[in-house]
């Protein structure tokens, strides 16, 4: 995966929280910090998403929709973009934030967006693993 053109990490997790389901996750590039750059360069995000907007989430990642999805903040919407290769899939998350990060090394301009190639094999990856069949079967609503 890409974070702004450079290759980045997402780690997410999946929990059940009295009928809902808690979505958390961290994005950072996997470049070094300098010292000019004391923070690493991460976005977090955390959602606890009703059954309906988790199926909501996975109808989305799984259709071809341009349509912005809103999310929660710090991500205030996902798109899809046109890619460019057949391969790639191509998310740009607009950020809710009102100032430019410490570790921000990208254009800037409001509201800040964060674009994302993913390839294939990992957008597959994504798209099942919030899937409700591939979660544990001691999970339940």
């Amino acid at each position: 995966m890409r974070f702004q053109g450079e290759n980045c990490t997402l780690s997410f997790g999946l929990s059940l929280d009295k009928g809902l389901v808690r979505l958390s996750g961290t994005v950072w590039p996997l470049r070094q910090s300098t010292r000019s750059q004391p923070q690493q360069p991460v976005v977090r995000f955390h959602s606890l998403l009703p059954p309906d907007q988790l199926t909501a989430l996975q109808t989305w990642l799984a259709s071809e929709s341009s349509t912005p999805l809103p999310f929660t903040d710090p991500i205030r919407y996902v798109r899809r973009l046109s890619s460019p290769a057949g391969n790639i899939t191509q998310l740009e998350l607009e950020l809710s934030m009102e100032q430019v990060p410490v570790w921000w090394n990208w254009e800037i301009r409001f509201p800040l967006i964060v674009r994302l190639d993913i390839r294939q094999p990992e957008f597959v990856y994504l798209t099942r693993a919030l899937q409700r069949d591939s979660w544990s079967v001691d999970l339940s609503w």
